[in-house]
């Protein structure tokens, strides 16, 4: 994987939860209440920080969350993005992406975004932000493709716990996704297949627990 960013606010708590997973982690930015956030790369945009998440514009914020935001999370969004429109619920959710390891400004994954294509999907405007903990707050429901994602983000904070769920567990499981990061297309094909079963079996949960009107 590319060299990971660096981070100047990093926080020991969180460095000793994910130096298992993430020997180099330096990512999920402890961000002042006071100074003004660091600009994200060129177009990055954040969610403002609300009072309210659910509130701020109507729509549910839902925020994926995967290591580099340039693989799983950005597939996941962009065939969630698809359902929601198919099921004409697109305009009462806002869906973004973010890595621990957020590559600031890289592209998707060449592999991730010809399968989209395929589908009709297109994600090859997507680039890469470092997840930082205003975009958590502004979050409805964070969903992550690691238990280490998730641990990572509590670990800087126990108030996230409560809105962060692992991909899996939408479908009653508890699994980690693979990544597939230079594993080739076959990986990448075994990705879609787990986000399909997955979206399949658990998107009456996903709906519930965001809190949209079903049927």
């Amino acid at each position: 994987m590319p060299s990971l960013p660096a981070n100047p606010f990093e926080r020991h708590s969180l460095e000793r939860q994910a130096s298992v997973s993430f020997p180099q982690h330096r990512a999920f930015q402890r961000v002042s209440k006071s100074p003004a956030s660091p600009e994200p790369a060129d177009g990055i945009t954040r969610w403002p920080r609300p009072e309210n998440a659910a509130s701020a514009f109507g729509r549910k914020r839902l925020l994926i969350v995967c290591t580099a935001n340039i693989c799983r999370s950005p597939m996941v969004a962009g065939i969630l993005q698809q359902r929601f429109e198919a099921g004409e619920l697109a305009d009462k959710v806002d869906i973004r992406s973010s890595g621990v390891y957020g590559l600031e400004g890289e592209p998707a994954s060449r592999e991730g975004i010809e399968l989209l294509a395929e589908r009709d999907i297109d994600i090859s405007g997507h680039t890469a932000s470092l997840l930082q903990p205003p975009d958590v707050e502004a979050s409805d429901l964070v969903v992550v493709m690691e238990e280490a994602h998730r641990k990572a983000i509590i670990a800087y904070s126990l108030d996230y716990a409560h809105k962060v769920i692992l991909f899996s567990e939408l479908a009653g499981g508890h699994t980690d996704m693979p990544d597939p990061y230079r594993k080739g297309k076959r990986a990448y094909v075994r990705t879609l297949e787990i986000i399909d079963d997955t979206l399949d079996a658990g998107w009456e949960n996903l709906i519930k627990r965001l809190g949209l009107p079903t049927g």
